[in-house]
């Protein structure tokens, strides 16, 4: 029983480590109560949402990792983003060595429910 209730408070601990260093509630924005309030719903909601991209789009090798991490291998990438016929395009180095990882889960997040990735 005692060992459950340190998981447990491990787990709301690495939660607001998260929260704290990787969405940015280290310093609240403003002195207004409801102004705060909704900030911290905010993270918390990008929380949720990142948490559910790492279940459903990434591998289980990437579910630990922190916001920061994923953020650094993903999302902050060297690209260009244009347009042709009226449609965006980002165009990914051939180099990234997250390429593969970053199409596959592209594919999980935009794909239709039960169809499969393209080979």
């Amino acid at each position: 029983m005692l060992q459950f209730h340190r998981n447990r408070q491990a787990g709301s601990e690495n939660v607001n480590k998260e929260l704290h260093g990787g969405f940015g509630l280290s310093k609240l924005p403003c002195r207004e109560l409801y102004a705060n309030a909704a900030y911290f719903q905010i993270a918390l909601l990008a929380n949720t949402v990142f948490a559910a991209t790492k279940h459903l789009a990434l591998p289980k090798s990437w579910r630990p990792l922190t916001i920061k991490t994923v953020r650094f291998r993903l999302i902050r990438l060297a690209a260009v983003v244009s347009r042709r016929s009226r449609v965006l395009w980002l165009k990914i180095p051939q180099s990234y060595p997250f390429r593969e990882m970053f199409e596959q889960a592209r594919w999980a997040i935009l794909a239709p429910p039960g169809l499969a990735a393209p080979a």
